[in-house]
Protein backbone atom coordinates (compact mmCIF):
# COMPACT_ATOMS: atom_id res chain seq x y z
CA UNK A 1 0.00 0.00 0.00
CA UNK A 2 1.10 3.52 -1.23
CA UNK A 3 -0.09 6.47 1.02
CA UNK A 4 -0.73 9.48 -1.05
CA UNK A 5 -2.00 11.95 0.95
CA UNK A 6 -1.67 14.97 -1.11
CA UNK A 7 -4.37 13.89 -3.30
CA UNK A 8 -5.85 11.37 -0.76
CA UNK A 9 -5.17 8.44 -2.50
CA UNK A 10 -3.93 5.40 -1.91
CA UNK A 11 -2.40 2.79 -4.22
CA UNK A 12 -2.65 -0.97 -3.80
CA UNK A 13 -0.12 -3.15 -5.63
CA UNK A 14 -1.42 -6.91 -5.88
CA UNK A 15 -0.22 -9.87 -7.95
CA UNK A 16 -1.69 -10.35 -11.32
CA UNK A 17 -3.86 -13.31 -10.47
CA UNK A 18 -5.25 -11.15 -7.24
CA UNK A 19 -6.14 -8.24 -9.56
CA UNK A 20 -10.01 -9.52 -10.58
CA UNK A 21 -10.45 -10.52 -7.00
CA UNK A 22 -9.28 -6.61 -5.37
CA UNK A 23 -11.12 -4.51 -7.70
CA UNK A 24 -14.08 -7.17 -7.51
CA UNK A 25 -17.13 -7.37 -10.49
CA UNK A 26 -17.36 -3.96 -11.74
CA UNK A 27 -15.32 -2.49 -9.53
CA UNK A 28 -17.59 -3.03 -6.05
CA UNK A 29 -14.76 -4.23 -3.76
CA UNK A 30 -12.80 -0.78 -4.52
CA UNK A 31 -15.52 1.34 -4.34
CA UNK A 32 -16.77 0.18 -1.24
CA UNK A 33 -13.27 0.06 0.09
CA UNK A 34 -12.66 3.73 -1.26
CA UNK A 35 -16.15 4.71 0.86
CA UNK A 36 -14.78 3.27 3.92
CA UNK A 37 -11.96 4.72 4.18
CA UNK A 38 -12.57 7.91 2.63
CA UNK A 39 -9.46 7.92 0.44
CA UNK A 40 -9.35 7.19 -3.45
CA UNK A 41 -7.98 3.90 -3.67
CA UNK A 42 -6.69 2.54 -6.87
CA UNK A 43 -5.45 -1.65 -7.65
CA UNK A 44 -2.84 -1.92 -9.65
CA UNK A 45 0.10 -4.52 -10.58
CA UNK A 46 3.77 -3.58 -9.90
CA UNK A 47 3.95 -3.90 -13.51
CA UNK A 48 1.08 -1.29 -14.31
CA UNK A 49 2.35 0.88 -11.48
CA UNK A 50 6.05 0.90 -12.95
CA UNK A 51 4.74 1.79 -16.88
CA UNK A 52 2.60 4.63 -14.59
CA UNK A 53 5.23 6.20 -13.46
CA UNK A 54 7.51 6.16 -16.40
CA UNK A 55 4.81 7.59 -18.46
CA UNK A 56 4.31 10.17 -15.79
CA UNK A 57 8.15 11.31 -15.20
CA UNK A 58 8.31 11.38 -19.30
CA UNK A 59 5.12 13.94 -19.15
CA UNK A 60 5.69 15.50 -16.59
CA UNK A 61 9.49 16.37 -17.84
CA UNK A 62 8.11 18.20 -21.09
CA UNK A 63 6.38 20.97 -18.65
CA UNK A 64 8.42 24.60 -18.90
CA UNK A 65 10.54 24.27 -15.71
CA UNK A 66 10.20 20.87 -14.32
CA UNK A 67 12.99 19.04 -14.15
CA UNK A 68 13.23 14.94 -14.22
CA UNK A 69 14.18 15.31 -10.34
CA UNK A 70 11.29 17.61 -10.10
CA UNK A 71 9.01 15.11 -12.05
CA UNK A 72 10.24 12.19 -9.86
CA UNK A 73 9.26 13.97 -6.54
CA UNK A 74 5.66 14.52 -7.94
CA UNK A 75 5.06 11.31 -9.21
CA UNK A 76 6.46 9.41 -5.79
CA UNK A 77 3.61 12.32 -3.92
CA UNK A 78 1.19 10.26 -6.30
CA UNK A 79 1.04 12.52 -8.94
CA UNK A 80 0.15 10.85 -12.14
CA UNK A 81 -1.91 12.98 -14.11
CA UNK A 82 -1.92 16.71 -15.36
CA UNK A 83 -5.31 16.75 -14.20
CA UNK A 84 -4.36 15.60 -10.42
CA UNK A 85 -1.42 18.22 -11.15
CA UNK A 86 -3.39 20.87 -11.74
CA UNK A 87 -4.88 20.61 -7.87
CA UNK A 88 -2.07 20.95 -6.61
CA UNK A 89 -1.26 24.07 -4.13
CA UNK A 90 1.56 26.67 -5.79
CA UNK A 91 2.67 26.60 -2.58
CA UNK A 92 3.56 23.20 -2.27
CA UNK A 93 4.86 22.89 -5.73
CA UNK A 94 6.53 25.99 -4.57
CA UNK A 95 8.55 23.85 -1.00
CA UNK A 96 8.83 21.31 -3.34
CA UNK A 97 10.49 22.51 -6.34
CA UNK A 98 12.49 25.34 -5.60
CA UNK A 99 11.11 27.88 -8.20
CA UNK A 100 9.87 30.83 -8.37
CA UNK A 101 6.01 31.94 -7.69
CA UNK A 102 6.16 32.54 -11.19
CA UNK A 103 7.50 29.10 -12.65
CA UNK A 104 4.91 27.70 -10.16
CA UNK A 105 1.95 29.60 -11.40
CA UNK A 106 3.24 28.69 -15.06
CA UNK A 107 3.33 24.94 -13.87
CA UNK A 108 -0.19 24.75 -12.99
CA UNK A 109 -1.35 26.55 -15.67
CA UNK A 110 0.37 24.43 -18.07
CA UNK A 111 -1.32 21.60 -15.89
CA UNK A 112 -4.63 23.27 -15.94
CA UNK A 113 -4.47 23.05 -20.29
CA UNK A 114 -3.46 19.86 -20.55
CA UNK A 115 -5.68 17.94 -17.84
CA UNK A 116 -8.54 19.78 -19.69
CA UNK A 117 -6.98 18.38 -22.85
CA UNK A 118 -6.21 14.27 -21.07
CA UNK A 119 -10.06 14.75 -19.83
CA UNK A 120 -12.00 15.93 -23.54
CA UNK A 121 -9.78 12.83 -24.83
CA UNK A 122 -10.80 10.25 -22.06
CA UNK A 123 -14.50 11.58 -23.13
CA UNK A 124 -14.12 10.84 -26.68
CA UNK A 125 -12.21 7.43 -25.82
CA UNK A 126 -15.19 6.57 -23.37
CA UNK A 127 -17.80 7.87 -26.16
CA UNK A 128 -16.30 5.67 -29.05
CA UNK A 129 -16.74 2.60 -26.98
CA UNK A 130 -19.90 2.84 -25.98
CA UNK A 131 -20.72 3.47 -29.86
CA UNK A 132 -18.61 -0.22 -30.61
CA UNK A 133 -20.51 -1.75 -27.50
CA UNK A 134 -23.59 -0.78 -29.33
CA UNK A 135 -22.85 -1.53 -32.54
CA UNK A 136 -21.51 -5.27 -31.41
CA UNK A 137 -25.08 -5.39 -29.40
CA UNK A 138 -26.86 -4.47 -32.74
CA UNK A 139 -25.03 -6.94 -34.81
CA UNK A 140 -25.65 -9.66 -32.51
CA UNK A 141 -29.30 -8.52 -33.09
CA UNK A 142 -29.08 -8.70 -36.42
CA UNK A 143 -27.40 -12.12 -36.76
CA UNK A 144 -29.52 -13.27 -34.34
CA UNK A 145 -32.74 -12.12 -36.66
CA UNK A 146 -31.14 -13.57 -39.42
CA UNK A 147 -31.08 -16.61 -37.38
CA UNK A 148 -26.92 -16.56 -37.96
CA UNK A 149 -25.73 -17.84 -34.09
CA UNK A 150 -22.47 -16.32 -32.25
CA UNK A 151 -20.04 -19.36 -33.70
CA UNK A 152 -21.12 -18.30 -37.08
CA UNK A 153 -20.31 -14.60 -37.06
CA UNK A 154 -16.99 -15.59 -35.39
CA UNK A 155 -16.26 -18.28 -37.64
CA UNK A 156 -17.19 -15.29 -40.67
CA UNK A 157 -15.49 -12.79 -39.24
CA UNK A 158 -12.33 -15.55 -38.83
CA UNK A 159 -12.46 -16.30 -42.43
CA UNK A 160 -12.84 -13.04 -43.86
CA UNK A 161 -9.75 -11.62 -45.38
CA UNK A 162 -8.24 -8.44 -43.55
CA UNK A 163 -10.16 -9.69 -40.11
CA UNK A 164 -13.57 -8.13 -41.34
CA UNK A 165 -15.54 -7.04 -38.08
CA UNK A 166 -18.33 -9.60 -36.80
CA UNK A 167 -20.89 -6.83 -37.25
CA UNK A 168 -19.64 -6.47 -41.07
CA UNK A 169 -19.60 -10.53 -41.88
CA UNK A 170 -23.00 -11.05 -39.54
CA UNK A 171 -24.56 -8.09 -41.75
CA UNK A 172 -23.42 -9.53 -44.87
CA UNK A 173 -25.59 -12.21 -44.60
CA UNK A 174 -28.86 -10.91 -43.86
CA UNK A 175 -31.10 -10.24 -46.83
CA UNK A 176 -32.02 -6.77 -47.91
CA UNK A 177 -35.49 -7.85 -46.93
CA UNK A 178 -34.41 -8.88 -43.88
CA UNK A 179 -32.45 -5.49 -43.20
CA UNK A 180 -35.56 -3.31 -44.11
CA UNK A 181 -37.66 -5.23 -42.34
CA UNK A 182 -35.43 -4.84 -39.32
CA UNK A 183 -35.30 -1.40 -39.80
CA UNK A 184 -39.08 -0.69 -40.17
CA UNK A 185 -39.16 -2.70 -36.58
CA UNK A 186 -36.55 0.07 -34.92
CA UNK A 187 -38.20 3.17 -36.37
CA UNK A 188 -41.69 1.71 -34.93
CA UNK A 189 -39.76 1.11 -31.60
CA UNK A 190 -38.43 4.53 -31.65
CA UNK A 191 -41.80 5.95 -32.37
CA UNK A 192 -43.56 4.55 -29.41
Amino acid sequence: VILCPMLGRVIVLVRDDQLSLAIGKKGQNVRLASKLVGWDIEVMTREELDEQLDRSVAAFSQVPHVTEELAEALVSQGFFSFEDLSVIEPDQLLDMSGLTQEQCDEIVEVADREGEREEKQARERRSLEMAARRAEREAAELAAQAGVTAEQVEQMSAESDGGEPAADAAASTITEADATSVEESAEEESTK
